[in-house]
């Protein structure tokens, strides 16, 4: 129905130009602007989303927290860089005693939606936890529009279909596992990650340990940790 309506817009836009200006495009730009509109379109509806949901955690919780007793915490997020059509990925998994059990970013190419990156940072995470065979973990992240698609059995994904649809299937697969919202001042260390990684062409992988840049951060995280603190708590 998006697609339908922002293909519509783009005709009525083309009709316009060649009444009043006598330009006629062809119909490969009419859907070209249609999906750049539509792209768009999604990108500020994630912006929009995450500011709400930060808004909404204004008094609450802003500092990363232990996972639950005998579980995994798996941070992820994503940065797009739109002119060099790329984006970066971070993620970052520790343990209930906050010690560093993993570190990853990746680079990825030809990615211009921010739901997109978000989606793409999640699935990375669940991927290295499967490689490591994490049964019991928390993905946790600030793209609120992306975990709250995840989390819904029944609606219909908006963007990225298949991707979404597989990170369900995983998610019913390992029942461990879940996706939860968390202010993006808990999520420092992933960004710095997902940061460096528009800079390295190249996917790094630190087991057990993390790059140097992102150890100030860890330390930080640690420190405000007064005593052990389980999310169900």
């Amino acid at each position: 129905m998006e697609e339908t309506t922002a293909i519509m817009r783009s005709l009525w836009i083309r009709r316009k130009a060649f009444i009043f200006e006598k330009n006629l495009t062809s119909p490969s730009c009419v859907i070209r602007s249609a999906k750049n509109a539509l792209n768009e379109f999604h990108q500020v509806q994630v912006l929009l989303e995450e500011q709400k949901g930060n808004r909404s955690a204004v008094g609450g919780e802003k500092r990363w927290l232990l996972p639950e007793q005998n579980m995994i915490k798996a941070n992820w997020d994503a940065a797009l860089d739109v002119k060099a059509r790329k984006m970066g990925a971070g993620v970052i998994i520790r343990n209930e005693k906050a010690e560093v059990m993993a570190t990853c970013n990746i680079q990825k190419r030809n990615v211009v939606e921010l739901a997109l990156a978000k989606c793409y940072a999640l699935r990375k995470a669940m991927e290295l936890c499967k490689d490591l065979n994490f049964d019991k973990v928390t993905f946790e992240g600030d793209a609120q529009v992306v975990i709250n698609v995840v989390n819904d059995p029944i609606e219909d994904p908006p963007f990225n279909g298949s991707s979404i649809q597989e990170m369900k299937m995983v998610l019913k697969g390992w029942q461990g596992w879940k996706v939860q919202y968390s202010h993006r001042d808990t999520n420092v260390v992933a960004h710095k990650l997902q940061k460096a990684a528009l800079h390295f062409e190249e996917e790094k992988v630190w087991i057990e340990e993390a790059p140097i840049f992102v150890l100030n951060s860890l330390q930080i995280d640690k420190h405000c940790i007064d005593q052990p603190i389980y999310m169900n708590e």
